[in-house]
């Protein structure tokens, strides 16, 4: 193992173990840094290959999300997400990108209040029909009032906002923080569970999400393995405000 390959481990490690880093806002804790280098996403994702058009993929591939594989996989990390959010049942969660309300049936069944966006009204047809409160929206413009949720679990859905330049991509997450900081309550918390192209993708992402204000952790699961690995950013809004 090389010194810049130690180096960036280091980092990583250091993100990962630390407590709510780097809220620019209110100087607390410090910068999330890019790394340079890292795993990086060899194959072309849907993201790609749709160019960031989560509804045009969904209406071609929307009849597949129901099926058992990719439901039990759904509820698996809407379960982590919970586990990460730490909410008491009867807690007010959004669900954005809710798709067909696989993760809406895992908190309502665990006595949550739920709300659920998503942009593919082909998948929120699926949810209705669960009867489940749901919006056609897109998480960069939330239809609800100032601090309407005490947390928000975002679920393999924050990557279809990442398919352009750098310069878009980071304008994109930073309209999904800002929605996000405003919609949540008081020391609100969020937990997205994303698909980085890289390991600097996923650095810039945490980034840009600490400076709107968020303390931001970073938790990585099968780290090593490019199939298992999945990845969590935990939001935490400023007890001040």
């Amino acid at each position: 193992m090389g010194r810049n390959e130690r180096i960036r481990r280091r980092k990583i490690t250091r993100i990962r173990k630390s407590s709510w880093e780097g809220n620019a806002k209110h100087g607390q804790g410090e910068a999330l840094l890019p790394v340079a280098g890292g795993w990086k996403v060899k194959n072309e994702r849907p993201e790609e290959k749709f160019q960031g058009n989560a509804k045009r993929f969904y209406s071609e591939e929307g009849k597949n999300y129901e099926k058992s594989a990719i439901r039990r996989i759904q509820e698996k990390l809407m379960l982590r997400a919970l586990q990460f959010l730490e909410l008491q049942e009867g807690k007010k969660i959004l669900d954005a990108g809710c798709g067909t309300g696989i993760g809406m049936k895992v908190m309502e069944k665990l006595g949550y209040e739920t709300t659920g966006i998503d942009v593919s009204e082909e998948l929120l047809e699926k949810a209705r029909d669960k009867e489940l409160f749901v919006k056609e929206a897109d998480m960069r413009e939330i239809p609800f009032e100032n601090a309407s949720f005490d947390g928000i679990v975002s679920i393999s859905a924050l990557q279809w906002l990442l398919s352009g330049s750098k310069k878009e991509r980071e304008a994109n997450v930073s309209k999904v923080a800002k929605e996000f900081y405003r919609v949540l309550g008081k020391e609100g918390k969020a937990i997205i569970q994303f698909y980085p192209k890289s390991e600097e993708e996923m650095m810039e992402t945490a980034k840009v999400f600490r400076k709107s204000g968020f303390g931001v952790r970073i938790e990585i699961e099968s780290a090593g393995n490019a199939k298992k690995r999945k990845i969590f950013l935990i939001l935490m809004k400023s007890q001040k405000d």
